[in-house]
């Protein structure tokens, strides 16, 4: 989902024309919040000289545009801007062409537009300054409740009031629709009237005095450390994992939070290495919402790269009917990824943990120990014993119900844990209780078992469901056949052997109404044939009722799985927003546009798959790869070449299409990198491109003789070699070119590593975040996986860093004064030369891996816009790096009231500010 924000001005004065800082919240980034003139704007021509002169009554921010008085707009409604000529805060660090430490202003226009050409019809413009930028939560992008959040199946959960939905792909996502299936509201992540009542979040205070709380893991999207993707420390950003994950390469390859849940009343369960209590209002009832583990351990022999003991999460939960305890069983995992041979194992026996306890969960029935060998628990067909169990549920009278797969029945258990009865039941995959009236419902699918069934077998387990009375003896009253859904080619990465599939009986709907999840999602450009489906009883056949794929397509045309990250680019001619999917890889054969006038969005082709793609003032698209940057018109996609450009046979990255290049511009030194993505590029008002060229290695690695070693070089575009200096980091170099191809700067920012973002102002400028965290007096003051924003003068900045570079540092070469930025790649290092930085923005990828990341961007204002994940903000800095206002607060999709209503969001909440969650 994209939010789309307006900026509008404060106060507002139009004339017709006659013509670095420390890091994120440094509380002297503070502007006056006083947005009036003292004396009006007055405005003055000579020739193509046209003099702007006010006065403000604080120092607060200032926007100078020249625009078309006619109203003519880009699509948008909005009047067209031909030039941006500043937008800053005013005092000592006030933006040229605005003078320091004044309320009282004469700036000059010189009569040209952005693209450094005369404007013509000077009579027909308009001077407008604007005191005070306020954003505007304008309306959802691309947003459907009903579109698949991630590409884990969900788990289902059926009350009273509606039927819950968890989801986790790194973050996780808890929604609430009613027995219908319509949404009504997030529960997770928690609404922003409820954080400060949800026990046990880990809070800090940021140097401003803001109190922010910390989300967990290496990718720092979640609240819930209850899963893989919690298993680094958020308050230092490093750390490792307990225990490598069973499902790392089975069925759970993002790491969710959870894979089971329960629901009760008031009360949520998510089990998935620990239990997660969470309340249906959105906060956590009163208790801490981190509980004990539920994890069980589990012995692999043939695993992909580990044998030993891991942990693994189950797939099943449910409540006691008090809501006292969670009932847990499904702990499986695959043992190889060699699928043709696949086969799963499962442990034998349910736990049961204390809702409301800390303490760990355990064993309620059959047997989930390791042998003495370290071996799993051996199976059972005994009455207290189970051979794969796949399932549990609860009745009102609270016995349990565990579905005991390959001994092709349902075994019944007192709350105490003694053996009741034995249902038969062919192949139980799942099996649920009617809450109102105690029928038991199997659900038959094939799961892959060690010894029984593998994915090739020959034993074929018909899909269906099977009614069993409540009354003594269990009487079969009905059966049916169970539309799972096209199955996807089983592999690694998508859960293969029958685990593809989730079902809930909603008991609540009349008639009760299945819940079904077909298959894990992934591929084929859309999420509609793994939407989540409602199935209900007519003509004795289970039907679809409701297909959330289909509903998803109706408010998306193109609803596209992400690929783990996601990219925002705007087209600055049409106002159109690109979003580009995937890792860098095949995803780059096109993106998605969208038109934020009516929301509708379409699939683009693109002439070849790119790693990025950026426009230029005229609309013109560049598309780039490791080793070449590529022009075309976007309008009959026909290529517009560099005059220095050079001809390919096939240009492509990553294994995506490819496509004949006439005359695209070769990229120095440069090639695919090794992590699927480039470091960014971007380009000026005036056509000047600004790329990070990959060039090979880090520290040591980085050789300093390259070009001459025919392997590498063969590989290369155009070999290039650096200035060397003791203390310079190698990991590529940043070039600028102008719009015909010719060099205008080779290696404008030396000793740069790895960067997420690179941009370039009509005085080229260069804006780069790099991987780094920002340092104070040369002490960590931040969240150490945040990034640093740094403005460099082309050529008039380098950075110097220690400890394993080529050209090591020796004995009185340190500069002598505290470190600047701090990171995996440049563990301490001194940024000489800049304009200014800026930290506490961006992500540096988990650990020494930068797959997963975050981009900044500049306006042709120059002002940048850097995420601030910790605050959960947007910052908007002037040219100069004085911070003019923060976009954004913690909450959740139903947190804000847009100026144009969502009609998915049936009852937003008004949260104040600019609106924005």
């Amino acid at each position: 989902m994209v939010r789309g924000i307006r900026l509008a001005a404060l106060i507002t004065a139009i004339l017709l024309a006659s013509c670095g800082v420390l890091w994120a919240g440094d509380p002297d980034e503070i502007r006056e919040e006083v947005f009036e003139f003292a004396q009006k704007p007055a405005v003055t021509r000579e020739g193509d000289k046209v003099t702007i002169a006010f006065e403000t009554k604080a120092l607060c921010d200032v926007t100078i545009a020249i625009e078309e008085a006619g109203g003519l707009s880009t699509g948008s409604g909005r009047a067209k801007i031909i030039r941006h000529l500043v937008s800053g805060v005013l005092g000592p660090k006030a933006p040229q062409p605005l003078q320091k430490d004044s309320k009282k202003q004469v700036v000059i226009w010189d009569g040209k537009n952005d693209k450094g050409d005369y404007a013509e019809n000077k009579d027909d413009l308009a001077v407008r300054v604007s005191l005070g930028l306020k954003p505007q939560f304008e309306r959802n992008l691309f947003h459907s409740p009903y579109k698949r959040f991630g590409r884990n199946q969900p788990a289902i959960a059926a009350a009273a009031d509606g039927v819950y939905v968890y989801e986790g792909d790194m973050a996780d996502n808890v929604k609430l629709f009613d027995h219908e299936g319509n949404y009504v509201r997030t529960i997770y992540p928690f609404p922003a009237d409820k954080l400060e009542q949800v026990k046990g979040l880990r809070w800090r205070t940021t140097p401003d005095g803001a109190k922010v709380p910390f989300k967990q893991g290496a990718h720092q999207v979640t609240f819930l450390g209850s899963g893989y993707n919690g298993g680094f420390d958020p308050a230092t950003g490093f750390g490792v994992y307990l225990l490598k994950p069973l499902n790392a390469y089975d069925g759970l390859p993002s790491y969710p939070a959870a894979s089971a849940m329960a629901v009760r009343g008031s009360r949520i369960a998510l089990a998935g290495l620990t239990l997660v209590r969470m309340a249906t209002d959105g906060g956590s009832g009163g208790i801490d919402f981190s509980g004990g583990k539920t994890a069980a351990t589990g012995y692999v022999s043939s695993a992909y790269e580990y044998t030993g003991p891991r942990e693994t999460m189950p797939r099943s939960a449910a409540f006691s009917p008090d809501g006292k305890y969670v009932y847990l069983t499904g702990f499986t995992w695959g043992e190889s990824r060699d699928t043709a041979g696949a086969c799963r194992q499962w442990l034998h026996g349910v736990q049961r943990i204390g809702y409301d306890a800390q303490a760990a969960a355990e064993t309620f029935a059959g047997d989930l120990k390791l042998q003495p060998s370290g071996a799993n628990a051996k199976p059972g067909a005994g009455e207290n014993q189970l051979n794969s169990a796949t399932a549990v549920a609860c009745d009102a009278a609270g016995l349990v119900y565990v579905a005991d797969y390959v001994n092709d029945r349902i075994q019944v258990f007192t709350p105490d844990g003694k053996f009741k009865e034995s249902i038969g039941a062919r192949r139980p995959a799942h099996v649920a209780v009617h809450q109102k009236t105690g029928e038991i419902w199997a659900f038959s699918w094939g799961m892959g078992h060690s010894g029984a069934i593998r994915v090739e077998g020959t034993e074929r387990v018909e899909p269906k469901v099977t009614r069993f009375d409540a009354a003594p003896g269990h009487k079969k009253i009905a059966e049916y056949a169970l539309p799972l859904g096209t199955v996807g080619a089983p592999g690694g990465w998508v859960g293969p052997m029958g685990t593809q599939y989730r079902v809930e009986l909603d008991s609540w709907a009349d008639p009760p109404t299945v819940w079904l999840v077909p298959e894990l999602a992934g591929g084929g450009g859309s999420w509609a044939p793994w939407g989540l489906r409602l199935l209900t009883i007519k003509d004795g056949k289970l039907v679809v009722k409701r297909d959330f794929g289909a509903l998803a397509g109706k408010a998306i045309t193109c609803d596209a799985p992400t690929d783990g990250r996601q990219r925002l680019i705007v087209n600055p001619r049409t106002g159109r927003v690109y979003i580009m999917g995937g890792m860098g890889t095949a995803a780059g054969d096109r993106a998605v546009e969208i038109d934020p006038a009516n929301g509708r969005n379409k699939f683009v082709d693109l002439p070849f798959g790119a790693e990025d793609i950026c426009f230029d003032i005229d609309g013109l698209i560049y598309l780039r790869t490791g080793d070449m940057v590529v022009r075309y018109d976007p309008v009959s996609w026909r290529e517009v070449p560099w005059d220095y450009g050079e001809e390919r046979e096939a240009v492509s990255h990553c294994g995506g299409r490819a496509a004949r290049v006439n005359a695209g511009l070769a990229l120095p030194g440069s090639r695919p990198g090794p992590w699927y993505h480039c470091g960014g590029f971007g380009i000026s008002p005036k056509g000047h491109l600004v790329v990070q060229c990959f060039n090979g290695g880090l520290g040591s690695n980085a050789k300093l003789d390259r070009p001459g070693k025919p392997a590498l070089a063969a590989a290369v575009a155009k070999p290039y070699v650096p200035n060397i200096y003791p203390g310079r980091q190698r990991w590529g170099e940043i070039h600028i070119w102008d719009k015909h191809g010719k060099v205008l700067q080779e290696d404008a920012t030396p000793g740069i590593a790895i960067t997420d973002g690179v941009c370039i102002d009509n005085d080229d400028n260069v804006y780069v975040l790099t991987n780094p965290m920002r340092l104070a007096d040369g002490k960590a003051a931040l969240n150490r996986m945040t990034e640093t924003l740094i403005k460099f003068r082309p050529g008039k900045g380098r950075v110097v860093t220690s400890g394993d570079v080529p050209v090591p540092l020796k004995a009185g070469q340190q500069p002598s004064r505290p470190a600047d930025i701090a990171g995996p790649y440049q563990a301490s290092a001194w940024v000489e030369g800049a304009d200014w930085l800026y930290g506490g923005v961006g992500y540096a990828g988990t650990m020494r891996c930068t797959c997963w990341n975050a981009r900044f961007s500049l306006d042709y204002y120059a002002r940048s816009f850097a995420p601030e994940p910790d605050r959960f903000s947007v910052a908007v800095l002037d040219t100069n790096g004085n911070l003019i206002l923060r976009v954004g607060k913690c909450g959740n999709v139903d947190d804000g009231k847009p100026l144009i209503a969502d009609p998915a969001i049936k009852e937003p909440r008004s949260i104040g500010g600019d609106a924005t969650a």
